[in-house]
């Protein structure tokens, strides 16, 4: 249970000083504003970096949010004597250095105990590849009391992490001697390094590491990433790219970076490849060659982040043309949930059919896109199919869910609005009635006040639940729940410009981590567990504690994907308390 304890205290220690730096902002910036960037080459598949560092009052903030978390952990690291004697077997040794871990870090979960052991929390970052191996930068406040904290963990743990010196630098080795894969750490004057490679590569890519050499191949990736930045309108405080033809390159060409490392790995050995699959492969790879991201609003109290898959321009000119006009989800309405898509089945099956006969007339001679050939057929086969009217007709789907009792989840405890975005509604009315008894009796028309609809023609009939519908000329609207009827006019009628979006999204964060919890199974209340002894409910009580600060702190969040005329664009926008 002692080591279950400290397991529970440094994951959620670290979850929490993870997620304050994930809340990372962004702003334009010089282009060598991160001198971390002069190491990653010109042919990095990947590259994500800060080009200016998190603003002080930012990190206070979040800091400052995630306080009684930190206090709740301070606490119980208080109480425990996290006191663990080796007897020389792996899991005492593992015990041993996380309680080392544990005890050097109490006391610091603030942020001048965190600069007291070296670190900056608002420094520069990078991310990038050396082939498909990642490499990661994270620039330090004081090396050496990084270096002096290492060292007390080593003296209370009873151990020494060996370190192995190259030139000047020396770096840590976290594999066996006899594994092919290494993963390394370097401690150096003002930042510190890691590393994911085979080992056979390391003359290769340890100087780069160890900053002993920088790529002379004239990339400078400041001045790259600010020009995205620009071109895409991302802050500077976080943004990056993937490059698919790079990845897939690094796969597929013999003699790539990556082959080389892995070539000789058994566990890891890559399919070997022929000109025509590596053609194909690429064409494929072209329609979306590269996924850029980057952050577009930071304050103390809201982060926006948005992705773009870039794609080739007929593509996503016909996707563009797939969006119809149906109202986005309302901004900071305060409802539980407001979603809608607006897809236009018809125009989405067209589309869906003319790539699948695409396909299907100039199959792919590659073996390794069979599936996909295959895919194609079925595909042809299955949309050659006639569709019903009603689903050739529909435009969306538009949700509102504004009250449910998250105890006893049902129809009855709950309120919200459905609209149904459909050319013609008379027309899928008048189906309805025809194979629903006593529907007919219902009469909807386009402009008409709500109407009632009987309970006796419920599908999920439930006593005392109230359900009205009314009809516009392009919709079909149902309301859910007591008094909920004078709202669903105002709701069939909102504003039809939703900026190109195809789906929206906006919720209630806590209630949506609710909502999960119920859903799964999962008790929200870990306290009262029957045979559970004081230490394990000293535990129970601290996560219930810890939870209830997580979820005191969420706000809202809202999720837009649209497609645009370079491709297709995911914007996310979360707000805190």
């Amino acid at each position: 249970m002692k080591i279950a304890r400290i397991t529970l205290l440094v994951t959620t220690g670290l979850l929490a000083l993870a997620a304050c730096k994930r809340e990372e902002p962004a702003v334009t910036a010089t282009t060598d504003a991160n001198p971390l960037l002069a190491y990653v080459p010109g042919d990095t598949p990947y590259l994500a970096a800060n080009l200016e560092p998190t603003p002080k009052d930012v990190v206070d903030a979040y800091l400052e949010r995630f306080q009684p978390t930190f206090e709740m952990i301070q606490a119980m690291l208080d109480d425990l004597q996290l006191e663990i004697h080796s007897d020389g077997s792996a899991e005492m040794q593992q015990a041993a250095l996380m309680a080392a871990v544990v005890n050097e870090l109490d006391g610091k979960l603030n942020r001048a105990g965190l600069e007291s052991l070296g670190l900056s929390l608002e420094s520069h970052k990078a991310f990038y590849g050396m082939g498909v191996f990642p490499f990661a930068r994270v620039a330090l406040a004081d090396a050496e009391a990084l270096r002096a904290a290492i060292g007390r963990v080593e003296a209370e743990a009873g151990m020494v992490f060996p370190e192995t010196t190259s030139g000047s630098a020396s770096y840590y080795r976290l594999s066996g001697d006899d594994h092919p894969m290494g993963i390394y750490i370097a401690i150096l004057p003002d930042h510190m390094a890691m590393g994911v490679f085979p080992t056979s590569l390391e003359d290769e890519l340890l100087p780069n590491l160890l900053a002993q050499s920088q790529p002379n191949d004239g990339f400078d990736a400041g001045s790259a990433l600010a020009e995205m930045n620009v071109d895409k309108g991302f802050l500077g405080y976080g943004s990056g790219f993937f490059d698919f033809r790079r990845i897939g390159a690094e796969i597929m060409l013999p003699e790539s970076r990556t082959n080389r490392g892995l070539r000789d790995i058994e566990q890891f050995q890559t399919p070997s490849f022929d000109a025509g699959c590596v053609a194909e492969i690429g064409s494929l790879i072209d329609k979306a060659p590269r996924m850029v991201m980057g952050t577009t609003e930071l304050t103390a109290n809201a982060i926006g982040i948005k992705y773009q898959l870039e794609m080739e321009e007929a593509l996503a000119d016909a996707l563009t043309g797939l969006v119809s006009d149906v109202p986005p989800a309302a901004r900071d309405g305060g409802d539980l949930m407001d979603a809608s898509l607006a897809i236009q089945a018809g125009r989405l099956r067209a589309f869906l059919l003319e790539q699948a006969m695409a396909y299907a007339s100039n199959p792919f001679e590659c073996d390794r896109l069979q599936a996909l050939n295959q895919s194609a057929n079925q595909a042809l086969e299955q949309m050659n199919q006639p569709l019903p009217p009603f689903i050739g007709n529909l435009n969306g789907l538009r949700i509102r869910l504004q009250e449910v009792d998250f105890n006893q989840p049902a129809p009855e405890t709950s309120r919200g609005l459905v609209v149904l975005e459909v050319e013609k509604p008379q027309m899928l009315v008048g189906s309805a009635q025809m194979l629903i008894p006593g529907l007919e009796n219902l009469e909807l028309e386009p402009g008409s006040d709500p109407v009632e609809v009987p309970q006796e023609l419920m599908t999920l009939a439930v006593d005392g639940m109230h359900v009205h519908a009314v009809m516009s000329k392009d919709a079909l609207g149902i309301s859910m729940g007591e008094n909920q009827a004078e709202q669903l006019m105002g709701f069939l009628e909102a504003d039809a410009d939703n900026g190109g979006a195809f789906f929206s999204v906006e919720y209630d964060m806590a209630a949506q981590m609710q909502w999960q919890q119920t859903m799964s199974g999962a008790a929200s209340d870990h306290s009262g567990e029957e045979g559970a002894t004081a230490e394990a409910q000293e535990m129970m009580d601290l996560l219930n504690e810890m939870e209830q600060s997580y979820r005191d702190m969420l706000g809202r969040t809202r999720l837009e994907l649209r497609f645009v005329p370079d491709g297709f664009e995911i914007h996310n926008r979360m707000t805190f308390n």
